[in-house]
């Protein structure tokens, strides 16, 4: 265990209301607890729980304070879903949670990716997610049987430069050259 932050705004939670999940990225959360306006926005509306919890190694979510480096191999994706997954339970325990309220996750960027990755990983703990920004598929992995393509980005970039694409004719000859 270590000591993982974490913010609750109960403010509009409502019995029955669903949970607001925030996956911290590679930051400090306090960077996101008042710039996260769709969880805001919407709280209300649907009586939900607002929980903002910070990224194992980021701001003040340290296992290893005095010496992190030394210690990158409790730094993965996987603890981290996993870091998110005993918090939600704690949470759950502590607002008296029924096994139907409703866990929607939010995330940007690498936090996007977070929150897909773990409904993915964990889809009896998430009912859904809002992935913004959030590049999964440039990722080579198998779930369910379906298989990403990791060069989908890199094949999708390049047809844009294309004259296929409305580019001109000399764009992807330009883009490959300043590629090499």
């Amino acid at each position: 265990t270590y000591p993982q932050r974490y913010f609750i705004n109960d403010a509009f939670h409502e019995k029955g209301g669903p949970m607001f999940f925030y996956l911290g990225n590679e930051a400090d959360v306090t960077l996101y607890v008042n710039a996260t306006g769709l969880m805001w926005e919407h709280a209300a509306e649907f009586g939900a729980l607002i929980c903002f919890a910070e990224h194992r190694y980021y701001g003040k979510s340290q296992l290893f304070p005095d010496d992190p480096v030394s210690h990158l191999q409790y730094l993965s994706v996987e603890q981290a879903l996993m870091d998110y997954v005993t918090l939600i339970d704690h949470v759950k325990r502590e607002y008296e949670f029924k096994d139907d309220n409703a866990v929607i996750g939010f995330g940007g960027s690498y936090g996007g990716m977070l929150a897909s990755w773990a409904r993915f990983q964990y889809p009896h703990v998430w009912d859904g997610v809002i992935a913004g920004s959030a590049p999964i598929v440039t990722f080579e992995f198998e779930h369910m049987g379906q298989f990403f393509d990791p060069d989908f980005y890199a094949q999708g970039m390049t047809y844009d430069v294309t004259p296929a694409a409305g580019a001109s004719e000399f764009c992807e000859a330009n883009l490959r050259k300043a590629l090499s």
